[in-house]
């Protein structure tokens, strides 16, 4: 080898090299972007049971949580505390405690001051459970403050029981007696003081035996305090009653608590800046038949009544139809005229074709870890179809028959069998896959089954989300939204849905009637509780899509009838944006994927967002998007405040920037008359 190509090699290699080092330098030295954090850990503890469906957290506070833009993760603490480096996307933690004590306080409260110091948000609600082990040893009052000094506030190691002679000494008109009035007389607390100025004391009380008030609720900076009794009221009634209500106001304290003001907020409520309108029907009743007659005074089976009046009168709204497939298939209790009702049904472009599952599960935990002798002793109750019919109309009707309720493990009995068809042994397969395979036989050639509508309580257990998941369709149902005048209070508000382990499960946005007196068989009543659940959810600020969710024996009588055509008329004349419920389900999917990378000022570049078409923004009436730094946005609405962002689902991954407006460009406002 000569000498100059010795040169020249060695040239080259130290060109490389530092090439190299020029690159590892450059990696180190430009910042890393990752994504804004949106998850709210929420930790809760019970002995048995890991469903957070179950939890205060989820029932009341995730729906003001996914308003604000954030999703919410649930790990109960039973099987110890989330490992460190998995929290990167988490922006807070909510420890929510209903019970007096939890496994390794101590443990806890070192895991809690991390994270603090790291800087998550800490918000502690209910109970100070840290405080004693599940043995009744109490810790260190020290040690307990370590972690409340944080929120500027200390705990003096009482307990007052007797508040008898206590009155409010400070209190947040904005922030307390959001809903209704405090307590009276006022519950029980773990005596708190401030030791910060920076303790904002929304609620506090005095005593003539007290010389610093006791702290009730307050925020810091760090996150924020609110101590059981004081946040909700009725919220310890299982069934949450219609006189639960919010005391403390959620959506400012979750707002502060967490620091959201600066969060795009991906919606589920809004397309093309128009509230979303969406109908799915569950297959119930399929077969009932109807009061309603023709001329010749012919009876139909309740399916042929919404198939005539119903669904070939509104072709411009889209309707999803889940069937129970037991309920047509010859080989169980099907017929020859529930079949054709379904093949013509589904011959109507508007109509998406969904399951309600094989048999019709009514407690979904109960075949979590299913044994056909477990489901045997329930078959006693299991009645002949001919008398079944009866039964189930029975009990739509609230008249229960007087036998004991179904007994699930950890779980109040609701049910009186765990299924409606128990003719043959529970199968996940045929539930799910199987159910999709057989209602497919029934519509056109090249229409699919789209989506999964969960039956009875709503409440599938991770394997049966996994199945629908695994069919590549979404699923809905469960959560129970219904705000009407009966049931004013957002604790009657369900999330977008629930993250169980690797799975999602996305709720419908607004009740069925099976929830509602009389089931909108009153004529009064069931022509105006649906719309007046749709007012609520829409001012002041849009929580909710409009949702006609119903059951198909809403075509028995008249008046039920009646209700959904007042319902569907009231849609057809609202500023709405029709879709299909699978694409809702899918909207609320991305909801919970979507990432928001900072890439300027006010400027994000969205991804993961899958459906998800809207960014919110609130309290931005003076703020627009600047369109030469954005990119794949389709326009920009305002309304009661916020900015109503538009993306183009042409785009995977748009930019969106805002900038404020000119003085001379006013925003653009929007009303509905719904």
């Amino acid at each position: 080898m000569s000498l100059q190509y010795k040169h020249h090699s060695f040239l080259s290699l130290v060109a490389i090299v530092f090439s190299l080092v020029l690159w590892v330098s450059e990696a180190h030295t430009t910042p890393i972007v990752t994504a804004m954090p949106r998850e709210i850990l929420s930790l809760y503890f019970h002995p048995q049971d890991d469903d957070p469906r179950l939890t205060p957290a989820h029932q009341y506070g995730e729906v003001i949580l996914n308003y604000l833009g954030l999703t919410v993760r649930h790990h109960n603490i039973r099987h110890g505390l989330p490992e460190l480096d998995d929290m990167d996307n988490v922006r807070g933690i909510l420890a929510w405690f209903n019970t007096e004590a939890i496994p390794d306080p101590t443990a806890f409260i070192h895991w809690t001051l991390q994270h603090i110091q790291r800087g998550k948000p800490f918000v502690l609600l209910g109970s100070l459970a840290f405080a004693k082990d599940l043995e009744g040893r109490e810790l260190p009052r020290h040690l307990v403050n370590k972690v409340l000094k944080h929120l500027g506030i200390e705990y003096d190691g009482s307990w007052v029981q007797f508040t008898y002679g206590l009155k409010i000494h400070n209190q947040s008109t904005s922030l307390t007696a959001f809903e209704g009035p405090l307590p009276n007389p006022m519950p029980p607390f773990f005596s708190m003081r401030a030791i910060s100025p920076q303790a904002n004391v929304l609620l506090s009380a005095t005593g003539s035996q007290t010389t610093t008030p006791h702290v009730l609720a307050s925020l810091a900076p760090t996150g924020g305090y609110a101590a059981m009794g004081y946040i909700l009221h009725g919220a310890e009634h299982p069934h949450k009653p219609n006189l639960s209500y919010w005391i403390i106001n959620p959506w400012a304290f979750f707002r502060s608590a967490f620091n959201t003001d600066g969060l795009p907020k991906p919606d589920t409520s809004t397309l093309m800046g128009q509230r979303i309108y969406y109908s799915h029907i569950d297959g119930d009743g399929w077969n009932n038949l109807s009061e309603i007659k023709d001329v010749h005074n012919k009876r139909f089976i309740a399916a042929q009544i919404i198939l005539d009046h119903v669904i070939s009168a509104f072709p411009s709204l889209p309707v999803t139809v889940a069937p129970i497939a037991a309920d047509l298939h010859p080989d169980w209790h099907g017929t020859e005229q529930a079949r054709k009702v379904a093949r013509e049904l589904f011959t109507y472009p508007h109509v998406e074709a969904g399951t309600h599952t094989f048999t019709h599960p009514y407690s979904w935990q109960f075949f979590k870890n299913y044994t056909a002798a477990k489901e045997s002793r329930h078959r006693s109750r299991y009645l002949h179809v001919s008398s079944r019919f009866k039964r189930t109309y029975q009990y739509l009707r609230g008249q229960r028959q007087d036998t004991p309720d179904l007994d699930i493990e950890g779980h109040e009995g609701a049910y009186e069998t765990p299924r409606a068809y128990l003719d043959k042994p529970f199968s996940l397969a045929k539930e799910i896959a199987e159910s999709v395979v057989y209602i497919e036989s029934l519509t056109p050639p090249g229409k699919k089954v789209q989506i999964c509508q969960w039956t009875g309580d709503a409440q599938p257990f991770e394997q049966a989300l996994a199945d629908v998941d695994a069919l590549g369709i979404p699923n809905i149902n469960g959560g129970v939204s219904r705000p009407d005048s009966s049931f004013s209070s957002l604790t009657w508000l369900a999330p977008v849905g629930v993250s169980l382990g690797d799975q999602l499960q996305i709720y419908a946005s607004s009740s069925s009637e099976s929830t509602y007196p009389l089931r909108w068989i009153d004529p009064y009543f069931g022509s105006r509780s649906l719309l007046n659940a749709l007012r609520k959810t829409e001012t002041p600020f849009r929580i909710k899509p409009f949702n006609l969710y119903y059951q198909m024996h809403m075509g028995e009588h008249q008046a039920s009838l009646k209700a959904v055509l007042d319902s569907l008329h009231a849609a057809k004349s609202a500023p709405l944006t029709p879709i299909t419920a699978s694409r809702y389900a899918m909207i609320g999917q991305g909801f919970f994927s979507i990432r928001f990378i900072p890439v300027g000022k006010k400027q994000w570049k969205i991804l993961n967002r899958g459906a998800l078409q809207t960014i919110r923004f609130d309290e931005a009436a003076f703020e627009t998007v600047d369109f030469e730094r954005s990119r794949g946005i389709l326009g920009h609405r305002h309304y009661q405040g916020s900015l109503y962002v538009a993306l183009d689902e042409a785009v995977q991954e748009p930019v969106l920037a805002l900038q404020l407006s000119s003085s001379s460009e006013m925003p653009i406002r929007y009303s509905g008359n719904l």
